[in-house]
């Protein structure tokens, strides 16, 4: 992907002296430079997302959502409006807090184009918990998404939670500060 137009154009169609014609190439790899970054990839998506949900950042999660996306866990699948979503986050951090959980941070990225619109990324998540005796207990959990191109970056529209996050906190919770096995592998 080369943002610079051809520089025989430029020859062939305007006198350009030696030193335009140099700064105007050095543009052009400012341009290209900075087209790539403008490019996130998954892993980068998906640090955003994390940094966005430890913040509390309502309005930056509004953004990694689609208008309409599908969530499916171990309870089946539902369709789920954006502005629906918004109005629990906050008080989903807060049930999350009640339950003990205290971070949790994405641990891997495996990504895959389906197509040039949509990828499939599955992740594991790390998650530091409050132990019913005070310590703290550190498990895995997973989950997959397929993200949409969408402007410079990724929304979700499909996320697959592959363990009950409930049942996953309550279970290490109980736990005497030990790790618990993945949780995608219960």
């Amino acid at each position: 992907m080369n943002a610079c137009p051809d520089t025989n154009l430029y020859r062939s169609k305007l006198l350009i002296s030696r030193f335009d014609l140099s700064c105007q190439l050095a543009f052009c790899g400012v341009l290209w430079f900075y087209q790539q970054m403008s490019e996130m990839t998954a892993e980068e998506f998906f640090r955003v997302y994390e940094k966005a949900n430890r913040e509390s950042d309502v309005e930056l999660v509004s953004k990694l959502y689609a208008d309409t996306f599908l969530f499916a866990g171990p309870q089946g699948v539902q369709a789920v409006k954006k502005e629906d979503f918004m109005k629990v986050l906050p008080r989903r951090k807060e049930f999350m807090k009640a339950a003990g959980l205290l971070s949790s941070q994405v641990e891997s990225v495996e990504a895959s184009k389906l197509d040039s619109k949509y990828t499939l990324a599955r992740t594991v998540w790390k998650m530091r918990v409050r132990a019913n005796d005070g310590g703290e207990v550190f498990t895995r959990t997973a989950a997959t998404y397929v993200l949409s191109a969408a402007r410079e970056s990724y929304e979700i529209v499909f996320q697959v939670d592959h363990q009950d996050l409930g049942k996953t906190l309550e279970a290490v919770r109980g736990a005497v500060t030990k790790v618990i096995p993945d949780a995608q592998d219960q």
